[in-house]
């Protein structure tokens, strides 16, 4: 009888496992045309060009000294094969924008694939893994975010591997378990600064599974006691750690200098904008602090010991200069770096900043999801129901860490810097889903087609306009003004939607305010440059009897973008209602008469 009962069912087992195959790879291809057609009507990001530079210098001699601050490895990816050279010989970032961002996108893909295979590993429901991929391809911020050159999206992916090879070692320990995980490690330290949390979580999670009450198989043999486990979790965590710094040496070439022909890099500089900026904390982080008070400041403070020892590391070569000038010069900028929140600007940041940010920036589908799926899971932790304690442990401790470790941060900057911690709730809502829906199909069949129909809507209704995105209760893009800045909303990528606006108005002359690197002038913009503009010299002027209008990137008007001109200088524009909004990231006015007064008064 058990026997006929699992033949009859086998083929409609397989029909279920194809069918929802093919649902994964619709959701993917969902996933990539979606954020590439959005993209491709937007201009580079404030950090992509600088990546791109960087990843030009690499491909052209081994040259690691531009753009330190961001490891090397992923931009090898970035620019590989691609021909896009300037015929000049200079740097064309611009020729690698697009092929670049189309290989970036395809590391999201790879991202949720991963997603959807490792929850359905865990679960062994086709319900969950589906779920799981469903929030993520049609999730906002990562439509926003996977097809960018940047490294947010692939530390995520490389996280999200991590932890499932340490899931699968405390399963059972192989060689090739072990080489990956190391490999995985190796390349998220050559990806991310922030990749080195892995290695004080990995040595958690390890010790976790040693110290469970269960035997731990190591190829053909088996652990049982604790002693024992632990030494195999040291020695899991010791040789991962080792090929790791093998890695890093790889990536730059295993070369110290960051230059080929054996420059190096002022190590000094870096050395000195740590001390300037902890001094500035000490002095309770003043956002007004000048150059010249860090510097007195600084003489009073002595370097911390992060300094000392990658001074120490540099002066015995080590560790590749680059890397560790690319640390030391992140650590710095994560001390003190200008943050916005409600209408309110800090220099250290809030602990509440990030919480309130996935708040802000989450659909609210996924929101809803995520409050019922971690009632579930509270309700199963506390009846301890059917639960492996590997797994609970496997899936859950990378969030909470990376989260506590987030909260600490005093860089508040965009939500792509917990992106890593969102595979891991989608992984969560697809398991709670399935185990629901077992005992209550249709209740949860209905629920998850509502949840599913909210989240197609809310972030259909924002396309292409992902970066800007902000969930229905926070008010949208433009409710978003208010409430977080930097790559939240404005990160420069309206460029082209600006130029749209000046081709249907002719008859304006256009006074520009622009935060980002990339150079208007390339959509074909005439402008004339403002006060703290990024924008490049100004076109030349039209008459002057053309109706003048001032575009002002949101950044600028919220009061975080830098540009070194007194805050005060665009109050007129805040009290006043756009002709225009472009993106959410650019504001159109029509020119006050009294703001022109004043700027001849200045002037």
């Amino acid at each position: 009888m058990n026997a006929e009962v699992i033949q009859s069912s086998s083929p409609r087992i397989k029909r279920t496992n194809l069918l929802a195959l093919g649902v994964c790879g619709l959701l993917l291809a969902i996933f990539v045309y979606t954020a590439m057609s959005a993209v491709s009507g937007k201009s580079a990001t404030f950090d992509e060009p600088i990546h791109l530079s960087g990843a030009w210098y690499q491909k052209h001699g081994l040259d690691f000294h531009n753009n330190p601050e961001d490891p090397a490895l992923w931009k090898y990816y970035v620019v590989a094969g691609v021909n896009g050279d300037d015929p000049s010989g200079r740097p064309a970032w611009h020729n690698y924008l697009r092929p670049g961002r189309e290989r970036m996108i395809w590391l999201g893909a790879v991202l949720g694939a991963l997603l959807a295979w490792w929850t359905w590993r865990l679960s062994r429901s086709t319900l969950a893994a589906v779920v799981a991929l469903a929030a993520f391809a049609l999730d906002p911020n990562f439509l926003a975010h996977s097809p960018l050159v940047k490294n947010d999206v692939p530390i995520s992916m490389l996280f999200l591997a991590q932890m499932a090879t340490v899931w699968m070692v405390g399963q059972r320990v192989t060689v090739v378990g072990f080489v990956i995980l190391a490999l995985l490690l190796g390349a998220a330290m050559t990806t991310k600064f922030s990749g080195l949390v892995a290695i004080p979580i990995i040595a958690a999670a390890l010790g976790i599974r040693a110290l469970l009450p269960r035997s731990w198989p190591i190829g053909r043999w088996n652990v049982s006691r604790v002693l024992g486990r632990l030494a195999v979790a040291a020695i899991i965590w010791a040789g991962t750690c080792l090929i790791a710094y093998g890695i890093i040496w790889a990536t730059y070439a295993f070369r110290f200098a960051p230059y080929p022909d054996g420059r190096e890099l002022n190590f000094t500089t870096a050395v000195d904008m740590l001390s300037q900026r902890e001094a500035v904390l000490a002095h309770g982080a003043p956002t007004d602090a000048t150059l010249a008070e860090a510097r007195e400041w600084a003489t009073r403070v002595p370097p911390d010991r992060s300094v000392r020892v990658v001074g120490w590391m540099n002066e015995h070569h080590l560790i590749p200069q680059a890397w560790l000038y690319g640390y030391l010069y992140t650590h710095a900028t994560t001390q003190l770096r200008t943050a916005f929140l409600c209408g309110l600007t800090s220099g250290d940041g809030w602990w509440y900043y990030f919480p309130l940010a996935m708040l802000f920036k989450t659909p609210l589908a996924t929101l809803a999801a995520i409050f019922l799926a971690g009632g579930w899971g509270i309700r199963q932790v506390i009846r301890w129901t059917n639960l492996d304690p590997w797994s609970v442990s496997a899936v859950a401790i990378f969030p909470v860490c990376y989260m506590v470790a987030a909260m600490h941060s005093n860089l508040n900057l965009g939500i792509r810097h917990v992106l890593p911690v969102y595979p891991f709730l989608f992984i969560l809502i697809g398991i709670a889903a399935a185990r629901s829906w077992q005992r209550w199909p249709k209740t949860v069949g209905t629920l998850l087609g509502i949840l599913l129909l909210g989240l197609a809507v809310e972030t259909a209704a924002a396309y292409p306009d992902f970066i800007a995105f902000f969930n229905a209760a926070a008010g949208g893009e433009r409710g978003g003004f208010q409430l977080l800045a930097d790559s939240n909303l404005d990160w420069g990528q309206d460029l082209p939607a600006l130029a749209g606006w000046q081709r249907d108005h002719p008859d304006r002359q256009l006074y520009l305010c622009y935060f980002g690197l990339a150079d208007p002038r390339t959509f074909g913009i005439a402008y004339v440059n403002l006060p703290g503009s990024f924008a490049p010299a100004d076109l030349p002027r039209v008459p002057s009897h053309i109706q003048p209008a001032v575009a002002i990137s949101a950044t600028v008007l919220q009061g975080v973008a830098n540009t070194n001109i007194d805050d005060s200088y665009y109050d007129p524009f805040r009290q006043m209602q756009p002709i225009a909004v472009l993106g959410g990231s650019i504001y159109i006015f029509n020119f006050p008469r009294q703001w022109m007064e004043m700027r001849e008064s200045r002037e």
